[in-house]
């Protein structure tokens, strides 16, 4: 029976056993097909439907981690925002600002502003005109 190992550790929110299809690659632009993964219900399902001559391999699927948090120092987002309405905007900067370590850097777009969101009190104007933000750690998010 196949085994399922677990090579990164990291905190995530959930777990899910899976079996995954992995076809014979040929040089392509995309890496795997559409619905190359499958939800199990657990570890001995997903082993035994396994059958690696068929490319069929048993996997834990772990995520979103949270191991990011407070740890990056740029978040590069470029004319992306302006096509998102305004509460995904907000939602989106929520994450920058929960993604970023104190004094980590944000640079927007020439387009964008953070300034008309509910962060704008977690950034701090670096270069105005360049639309790049520092983090000041203020939790008013």
């Amino acid at each position: 029976m196949p085994t399922i190992q677990q090579i990164i550790q990291s905190h995530t929110i959930e777990s899910i056993y899976a079996l995954v299809y992995t076809p014979n690659r040929q040089r392509s632009r995309h890496r795997f097909p559409e619905n190359c993964v499958f939800k199990m219900e657990g570890e001995l399902e997903a082993k035994t439907a396994a059958n690696p001559n068929k490319n069929l391999y048993p996997a834990l699927i772990c995520g979103p981690s949270k191991s990011s948090e407070g740890e990056m120092n740029l978040i590069m987002c470029r004319n992306v925002l302006i096509y998102f309405n305004r509460e995904l905007q907000n939602r989106v900067f929520r994450l920058f600002f929960e993604s970023l370590c104190t004094d980590g850097f944000l640079c927007i777009g020439s387009k964008e502003s953070i300034r008309f969101s509910d962060s704008s009190d977690a950034f701090e104007d670096v270069l105005k005109n360049e639309k790049i933000y520092r983090s000041n750690g203020a939790a008013t998010v």
